[in-house]
């Protein structure tokens, strides 16, 4: 799981996950999200293949991108997610692409230890503006999904 290098600088390729925020990763298989209605089954196509990380952990400064055909009203409204925040790139104001982390070494934690001892993400990333129990879906097409949460 790393960043894309070619949009990510070096010293930020890898971040820290701040304090009270798990993040589980999913990839679909078979087939992208996009390929069936939400309510075809998009959770029975996901598979988690890691354990989710939390902040004694760092993480690849993933970016995800708006899924052509993928519409935000159709994941929205589907039993599926219900309760969950549901960010598309580039839908509703979220920007396009999504980043973990926009920061830089002097705004953002790059190692668990700087979680541990206080610091928090400067930035205006996933990693900054949504806290708790995080859900990114990756496939073909690409979409990132957040629980409700109170803040």
């Amino acid at each position: 799981m790393e960043a894309d290098p070619a949009s990510t600088p070096p010293e930020m390729r890898y971040v820290a996950i701040p304090r009270g925020t798990r993040i589980r990763f999913y990839c679909a298989v078979d087939q992208p999200p996009a390929a069936a209605a939400p309510a075809a089954g998009v959770r029975e196509r996901i598979q988690a293949p890691w354990r989710p990380l939390d902040s004694s952990h760092v993480t690849g400064n993933l970016t995800l991108s708006h899924a052509r055909g993928l519409g935000k009203q159709g994941l929205a409204g589907s039993p599926e997610f219900s309760g969950h925040t549901v960010i598309v790139p580039g839908c509703d104001g979220a920007p396009d692409p999504v980043r973990l982390c926009t920061g830089t070494p002097g705004t953002c934690p790059t190692d668990p230890q700087h979680v541990a001892n206080g610091a928090v993400h400067g930035c205006d990333g996933v990693l900054a503006t949504l806290h708790g129990d995080l859900h990114w879906l990756a496939c073909n097409d690409v979409l990132s999904i957040a629980p409700a949460h109170d803040s």
